[in-house]
């Protein structure tokens, strides 16, 4: 059995067939060692994980605040343009009666100026 316990493998201690109780021992206490070492391992690679789960998740707060930002800010230009669509609608409106009245108006002129120019022609 060699000396050095890192380099006794593990399907060696697996498949250890003797009675020797001082080597049932000592793979006993190496396969804890390596069972505490593969936690620690697992340990640290969890810790890892909180952190990157962590990051992604300000990361994405961040990103989320932008959004919201940009959402914002879409609003209030949809707002303004709804405004300033309202006032051209009124404008228009207000053109097309100008513009009726005006041509109203044109043809009670001529209706007038062709009864005085019948008239004047009798």
């Amino acid at each position: 059995m060699p000396k050095n316990w890192n380099e006794i493998e593990t399907d060696d201690i697996l498949n250890f067939h003797g009675a020797q109780t001082a080597d049932i021992a000592r793979y006993q206490r190496i396969m804890e060692f390596k069972n505490i070492q593969a936690l620690s391992e697992l340990r640290a690679g969890l810790f890892e994980l909180q952190k990157t789960i962590h990051i992604v998740g300000d990361k994405a707060e961040e990103r989320l605040k932008s959004v919201e930002q940009s959402q914002k800010s879409a609003s209030e230009a949809q707002g303004k343009m709804n405004a300033i669509t309202i006032a051209l609608t009124v404008v228009i409106a207000l053109s097309t009666a100008v513009y009726t009245w005006i041509t109203w108006e044109s043809l009670k002129v001529q209706k007038d100026s062709n009864r005085i120019a019948l008239e004047q022609s009798k």
